[in-house]
């Protein structure tokens, strides 16, 4: 898959797009956020909240999708003095593009919706959909702090990842740029990063 189908996917599992293209958070959504830009190999792509008003838009069309990443608090600057907003961070954006053999997570039962490892009787690492729909899914995974680094994370997402593809949709994978361990983890799944 290319990048911008990847990016469109992901947005649409955060957000519906209104006929400008403009960002419309989901009923009853925590996300809401209002100026997202996603930086891909072949540039930026801005995405606006429709609740901006256009002189604010176009503001922010001219200062650049460079600006979010070199310079994120200008970018707060400017949108301040139009409503009160925050830097919300850095996020990585990968995919899993490969269907994993049952073998790679054979610690893991599924409960409900989630992906469990076990000690015992007792679930210490989960993977679940975050947020999905009929074409993606996005991953969300917790271990206990005493079970981490035992591999259990990547069993869970490897069988959480074998759970979406199989039905034919594309696993997706973000995490804060700062999360070293969560880097890792997508790192030893083999994720293939498309944007930021």
């Amino acid at each position: 898959m290319n990048p911008f189908d990847l990016i469109r996917l992901q947005i649409t599992l955060e957000y519906d797009l209104d006929k400008a293209g403009r960002l419309v958070p989901f009923p009853g959504s925590t996300e809401q956020g209002l100026y997202i830009v996603y930086r891909y190999p072949g540039g930026y792509i801005p995405y606006f909240n429709q609740c901006l008003p256009e002189a604010l838009c176009e503001r922010l069309r001219n200062l650049g999708g460079e600006q979010a990443f070199e310079a994120p608090q200008a970018v707060v600057w400017l949108m301040q003095r139009y409503l009160p907003c925050h830097f919300e961070g850095r996020f990585v954006s990968v995919y899993l593009p490969r269907l994993p053999e049952p073998g790679e997570f054979r610690q893991v039962v599924k409960q409900d919706e989630q992906f469990v490892v076990l000690d015992g009787d007792k679930p210490v690492c989960r993977a679940w959909s975050e947020r999905s729909n009929a074409l993606c899914a996005e991953v969300a995974v917790e271990a206990q702090a005493d079970h981490r680094r035992k591999g259990y994370a990547r069993q869970a997402v490897t069988a959480w990842a074998y759970d979406v593809i199989s039905s034919g949709r594309v696993a997706l994978y973000s995490y804060k740029a700062e999360n070293h361990p969560s880097q890792a983890l997508a790192h030893s799944l083999g994720a293939v990063w498309y944007a930021e």
